[in-house]
């Protein structure tokens, strides 16, 4: 076949493609600012059913038709509204069931089903405790810690934030019966919820969350976070080791999560020692520099465990987010780093010149069991234009043209396919907005693969943008911000992609017949909506529930 007749029957086969179908768009919320962080679609109930998490603002007794299930009682202080997770039908057109923590208890980041049960995770005050059965791994809060709150006036735009000064939770993990009503099982974790601040559009006080995932056998991995510091010892002030030497954690608990398997701390990034205490101006004998953000959590083929993230690390010159993406086996052994690198390497000792902030915002895997990600990065000189697996080389089959950066702020993104084996990169897609004065900000939030018998190695990604982004003809709506969803084919030509006008969009998950949902916030009632389970815009920001047939 010719290359020009391969063309023409590629184009003809998009022609004919079926336009994706927006099922339903629905507020979830109540009179105060709410929010929805994750999704998962249940396979086990016949047709599969939707399980949203989030938080609300206020306890209900009453969401959209379905009576609540108050876990707690009330706790105060607490920077938390209600943690709450629901079940919605297969279209998101009615809620099924819904339970909540009770107000101040916690907030519920994650929801993950398997085992027989649903598992939810997040951060909880003590308010946890008498909703935790007897036998859990950790049944009680962990003792505070009093810390002098401390970050590198580096790493902030602010005056030093403080992030002991509001009392936060700890890391834990619920396995709930499948009907959602009881609690079959529980635990605290170590860590403490990191909140500081960072410019948008990580905000973690909001979207860094106790990632879980659930393994051949039942068992249960959890990424929880370490807290902003390394607590020094009492009567001493924190400085460099206790802010740059802070890990997140991974664990492997058993089903009933009464036992701990293993657990390991999350150093990141690789570093030369000498070259990082140039850059500290004082002593370093560690092997890794930076304190660590995982983002996000997703299991694989062989029960591969993919972490997705971003630590505040510094270059010898500047500071820097420093991305990772890294792969553990069913033992907690990593087998392999991506997008990960010394920021003191290179000729210049700042990674020649490619000292752009960066993160990896997510990670998926694909029905082949490649690796899909998400990346956000902070102006043009960036390590994610290169070779994941090595800065030094520029990356092949990155489509887009972006470019202008002029030494703004301006954050932007990529999707990409990585080979699970090698790491080689198999094609992508860059992403940002393209105005009158040049770049406008735009960029993925999670990725997914459609699944199903349509799939055919395409993905979905949603997220963010602004003006000048680019849409299909078919798109459902068009706007200067909002949310988006596109859909690309495995070569990563653009088959999809549409605007959800005043919503954020941050999390998606695929169903094995192909059905996709994405979860955020609606910012206001000039939102998308169509057949909403709530049939008003409640609040000053609700949850947002986005179904659809790609």
């Amino acid at each position: 076949m010719t290359t020009v007749l391969a063309a023409v029957l590629a184009l003809a086969a998009g022609a004919s493609a079926k336009a994706p179908e927006l099922v339903s768009a629905s507020w979830l919320g109540t009179g105060g600012d709410d929010l929805l962080e994750d999704v998962a679609i249940d396979v086990s109930t016949d047709p599969p059913t939707i399980l949203v998490a989030g938080m609300l603002a206020e306890p209900v007794e009453m969401l959209a038709g379905a009576k609540a299930v108050t876990l707690g009682k009330a706790h105060a202080p607490s920077p938390y509204g209600c943690g709450f997770v629901a079940r919605l039908s297969h279209d998101g057109r009615k809620v099924l069931a819904v339970t909540q923590l009770a107000a101040g208890v916690g907030q519920i980041t994650t929801v993950v089903v398997g085992g027989g049960g649903v598992y939810v995770g997040g951060y909880a005050t003590a308010g946890l405790e008498p909703v935790l059965p007897a036998g859990g791994f950790m049944p009680r809060y962990p003792a505070d810690t009093p810390t002098a709150p401390f970050t590198p006036r580096e790493h902030t735009e602010r005056s030093n934030p403080q992030p002991d000064k509001s009392k936060v939770g700890v890391p834990f993990v619920l396995r709930l019966s499948a009907d959602l009503s009881r609690v079959e099982a529980g635990t605290y974790l170590e860590g403490r919820h990191t909140i500081w601040h960072v410019p948008r559009p990580l905000d973690e006080s909001k979207w860094q969350p106790t990632g879980i995932g659930i393994l051949a056998d039942g068992s249960v991995v959890v990424a929880h976070d370490g807290g902003p510091i390394v607590p020094p010892p009492a009567g001493q002030k924190p400085g460099a080791f206790n802010f740059y030497r802070c890990p997140d954690h991974l664990s492997r608990l058993s089903a009933d999560l009464k036992k701990r398997l293993w657990k390991i701390d999350m150093y990141a990034v690789p570093v030369d020692p000498d070259r990082a205490a140039i850059a500290l101006k004082e002593p370093w004998t560690f092997d890794s520099l930076g304190n660590t953000r995982t983002l996000r959590l997703r299991t694989g083929p062989g029960d591969a465990v993919y972490l997705a993230g971003w630590a505040a690390s510094r270059t010898t010159k500047e500071p820097w987010w420093a991305p990772f993406l890294r792969r553990f086996d069913v033992d907690g052994k990593m087998t392999w780093e991506a997008y990960t690198f010394d920021p003191t390497s290179g000729r210049d000792a700042r990674l020649n010149g490619l000292v752009s902030d960066a993160a990896i915002r997510s990670v998926a895997v694909d029905a082949q069991g490649q690796v899909l990600v998400a990346t956000i990065g902070d102006g043009g000189n960036s390590v994610l234009r290169q070779d994941p697996r090595d800065y030094t080389r520029p990356v092949e089959g990155l489509r887009g043209n972006v470019h202008s950066f002029r030494g703004r702020t301006l954050f932007w993104g990529t999707v990409a396919r990585l080979d699970a084996t090698s790491r080689k990169f198999l094609g992508g897609d860059q992403i940002a907005g393209f105005g009158e004065r040049g770049l406008v900000a735009a960029w993925a939030e999670d990725v997914a693969p459609v699944l199903g018998k349509d799939g055919a190695g395409r993905s979905v990604a949603v997220g963010r943008h602004g003006a000048g982004f680019r849409f299909t003809d078919d798109a459902w709506r068009k706007s200067d911000a909002g949310a988006f969803v596109r859909v690309y084919e495995r070569d990563y030509r653009l088959a999809f992609s549409t605007s959800l006008p005043d919503a954020e969009l941050v999390t998606v998950a695929a169903g094995p017949d192909g059905r996709c949902v994405a979860v955020g916030v609606a910012r206001s009632d000039k939102c998308a909506v169509k057949d909403p389970a709530i049939a008003k815009h409640a609040g000053r920001r609700d949850g947002y529930v986005v179904v659809f047939d790609p």
